[in-house]
């Protein structure tokens, strides 16, 4: 083979390669079905509670939760190097509350885990989402309770005099009369609009992750 038919196949395939990536552009790049996380309980009181709002200030930070959950909605920077257009930036990617993704906001706390019950010790709480009483505001620490026949959940959320940090601590009691269990988990996520992870030609955007 000739240097000039070398050539040619090559442009051809680089010319393939851009056809290829202007039609992902346009065109998507396939389906835009959400992808399944498996099996996962979302068990929920079928009322909900009306939301309280508890607020946390540092010198560094202001820090909004929710009772619903005891989750964290807001967390902006104060200081003024953390400043855009004179606003203080949210770190918090939390959606709007609305749009009810309970089980997918920062600082949520599960007690139970995925899979069946165990006759012998069910599971201390009913539900995946609790929906907490804010027993104390205090400017520095917001204290959650919930509390049915079955167990008392302490959630308390605090300042620590550290830079951007916050300190959680989270405690179960049985109520019932049968042994029961509890798992942990507290979720940490970052929320991401469709304009933020969307690629462009021969450049992937830093927000994309790959998931197993």
């Amino acid at each position: 083979m000739d240097r000039s038919s070398s050539l040619r196949f090559l442009l051809l395939g680089v010319v393939g390669v851009f056809a290829f990536l202007l039609f992902e552009q346009f065109t998507g790049g396939g389906s835009t079905q959400l992808q399944p996380l498996g099996k996962e309980s979302h068990a929920a009181p079928a009322t909900r509670a009306p939301e309280l709002r508890c607020d946390l200030w540092d010198p560094t930070f202001h820090a909004r939760l929710r009772s619903r959950g005891g989750t964290l909605t807001h967390f902006e920077l104060l200081t003024a190097k953390y400043r855009r257009g004179g606003r203080p930036v949210d770190v918090s990617t939390t959606p709007d509350p609305a749009h009810d993704h309970d089980l997918r906001q920062q600082l949520t706390t599960r007690f139970r885990s995925d899979g069946p019950d165990d006759p012998a010790a069910p599971w201390n709480v009913r539900y995946d989402s609790l929906d907490f009483h804010l027993e104390q505001a205090t400017g520095k620490a917001c204290d959650f309770v919930y509390r049915d026949d079955l167990a008392e959940v302490r959630k308390t959320i605090t300042t620590t005099g550290r830079p951007y940090a916050l300190e959680v601590t989270s405690t179960i009691k049985n109520l019932g009369a049968q042994p029961r269990r509890h798992a942990f988990a507290i979720e940490t996520v970052a929320w991401r609009l469709e304009s933020e992870v969307k690629g462009s030609l021969f450049r992937i955007s830093p927000y994309i992750t790959h998931v197993e």
